[in-house]
């Protein structure tokens, strides 16, 4: 699995906690924003193209193998 993949799983999966548990937690009276899920979600789907490139899956950019010379 490449990098671009794994991150665009990490991001997935923040984006999922985020939708179960919140953005925000209080507590004494303190606010703490966890993450922000715009953000999260540009992340993806920039990190979504990068995959599709780094797995071959966009059109005319898949790996050529077993090529013979002429």
């Amino acid at each position: 699995m490449g990098f671009y993949t794994e991150a665009r799983d990490l991001a997935r999966a923040a984006i999922k906690q985020l939708l179960s548990t919140g953005q925000s937690v209080s507590y004494a009276g303190r606010s703490l924003t966890m993450a922000d899920l715009g953000e999260l979600q540009r992340i993806e789907a920039e990190y979504s193209q990068k995959a599709d490139c780094e797995n071959g899956l966009v059109s005319g950019r898949g790996r050529v193998i077993n090529v013979t010379p002429v």
